[in-house]
């Protein structure tokens, strides 16, 4: 793949942007490219200037979509996706252990001074964190023969958001019996038992939480804090910009769109804090979690950006530089064999080199041996395995992309995580009113509750209808009723009541 992201170098608008982001901070806008073509540009931009990323997008699914191509562009590099953690009133405890793991996961790896590229949500880069340093302080790499106040060290995990418990089953969790020390870190993949002799470091392992047995011996173990911590106990408060270094490159999907969302989610964010202050669900200070639009847009001016759109529109960004691509999206053949023959065969007269995305090994020597078969030769076709959103043609490059979705016709199976307790028994709602009072449904931040109807609540002067879903003891969480697509009905075997 990196043949191919070498060609972008071919390209002056591409080798214009490219020479800019080096001139420092300000925005660069690229007008004409949708679906892969911006992932494509972007995988081109983090591999040649070596720079941290983080890419911003309007919505999840978009967020995921890109993470998912560049997957395939960028073999070589980690690529996170940063999730949305919602706001609640003080006295919801329902945020989503994975949620919460995904996000201390790239935390910690920035703190660690690792490079992943980060996509992003712009409503994920919203919720305020602790400064970045104070993150910093509170994360401890352990190591055989260290000397560590345990008594402290207790208190500063309880600090951190860790429960105690006797016995750790779970991420988040620790125990102590004797010497011993179990903890489950939520972005570690398994708890790890640090045996003390004295306060000295004796052995650390990882061990199966089912089981209690030890799996693997370990010469040191990094501990990150089990939550974000509460950013308004600080004088300042971060976005996860600034736990980037100076030279982060910050890519742009779509800034109108990018602009349009979060506006609208800090509307939504101000009406939820208007009604759980009425009900004395929050405190003031709660409100300083949320950054607004305007704070993003001043800290984004700050750092070199580069903006991908398909049309010329006027958005947030004042650009330095404005650069329009030729490109097209590639042909939809439906399956039509012949058709998709003549196409290679057009391309290859006019010297292009064609790459080809299947989902597997075994459709791509499949589809190597029907080219055969049609007496067509390879040349400077290169099929691969991997999955992008849709394929493109880019003149100027003479380069195409054909992906397995428009060679057969039918929607491509893209490689992803289930969503989010989707294998636990939970089916998609498409109205609200499918729910019955006392229904057990899943959300899809928080998890597990029961949904007791719907309620209508008075936001400045509007009012508007909520579910309202109950948890655990007093926990519970109001939910607009057009966000139903956040709602999933539990169904699990007859006679069996989750846990909330």
């Amino acid at each position: 793949m990196q043949e191919i992201l070498g060609l972008l170098k071919n390209a002056p608008e591409y080798q214009s942007v490219l020479n800019n982001i080096t001139a420092g901070p300000g925005d660069q806008a690229v007008f004409g490219l949708s679906g892969s073509m911006k992932s494509f540009c972007a995988a081109g931009l983090i591999r040649d200037t070596g720079r941290p990323a983080l890419i911003l997008t309007a919505t999840p699914q978009a967020a995921d979509r890109i993470k998912e191509d560049l997957g395939t562009w960028l073999e070589d590099r980690e690529t996170l996706v940063f999730p949305i953690m919602e706001l609640l009133p003080f006295d919801v405890l329902a945020h989503s252990p994975e949620v919460m793991a995904q996000r201390l996961l790239i935390l910690e790896k920035l703190a660690k001074g690792e490079n992943p590229v980060v996509v992003a949500p712009i409503a994920a880069l919203a919720r305020a964190l602790v400064p970045a340093e104070v993150f910093v302080d509170s994360c401890k790499t352990l190591r055989w023969g260290d000397r560590i106040g345990l008594k402290e060290m207790l208190l500063d995990l309880v600090e951190g958001g860790y429960e105690r418990v006797e016995l750790v089953e779970g991420r988040g969790q620790f125990s102590l019996r004797g010497g011993l020390l179990d903890i489950f870190p939520l972005p570690a993949t398994g708890p790890y038992r640090i045996e003390f002799f004295d306060d000295e470091v004796d052995s650390i392992r990882e061990f199966d939480p089912a089981t209690q047995r030890s799996v693997s011996k370990l010469k040191s173990v990094f501990l990150s804090p089990a939550s974000e911590m509460i950013p308004y106990c600080y004088g300042s408060l971060a976005t996860l910009l600034d736990y980037f270094p100076a030279n982060l490159l910050v890519l742009i999907d779509e800034p109108a769109r990018l602009k349009e969302a979060a506006e609208t989610a800090e509307k939504l964010q101000r009406e939820r804090d208007v009604a759980w202050a009425e009900q004395g669900g929050s405190l003031p200070s709660q409100s300083r979690l949320q950054v607004g639009w305007n704070d993003l847009q001043y800290a984004l001016s700050k750092r070199a950006t580069v903006s991908f759109s398909l049309l010329p529109k006027k958005t947030f960004t004042d650009p330095k530089n404005i650069v329009s691509v030729m490109a097209k999206p590639m042909t939809s053949f439906h399956g039509q064999w012949p058709l998709f023959i003549d196409e290679l065969g057009r391309l290859k007269v006019g010297r292009y080199q064609t790459l080809m995305t299947v989902q597997t090994s075994d459709r791509a020597e499949r589809v190597k041996e029907s080219l055969r078969e049609a007496d067509f030769e390879l040349g400077d076709i290169k099929i691969v395995q991997g999955s992008l959103e849709a394929g493109f043609q880019w003149p100027g490059l003479r380069l195409a992309v054909i992906t397995e979705a428009e060679i057969f016709g039918k929607p491509k199976t893209r490689r992803r995580v289930p969503a989010r307790n989707e294998e636990r028994g939970a089916v998609r709602v498409a109205n609200y009113r499918e729910l019955n009072a006392g229904d057990y449904v899943v959300h899809v931040n928080h998890g597990i509750g029961r949904y007791l109807g719907t309620k209508t609540l008075e936001v400045e002067g509007v009012h508007k209808d909520y579910l309202f879903i109950k948890y655990e003891g007093a926990d519970r969480l109001y939910v607009p009723t057009e966000q139903i697509d956040l709602i999933q009905k539990y169904v699990g075997s007859e006679g069996h009541e989750p846990k909330l």
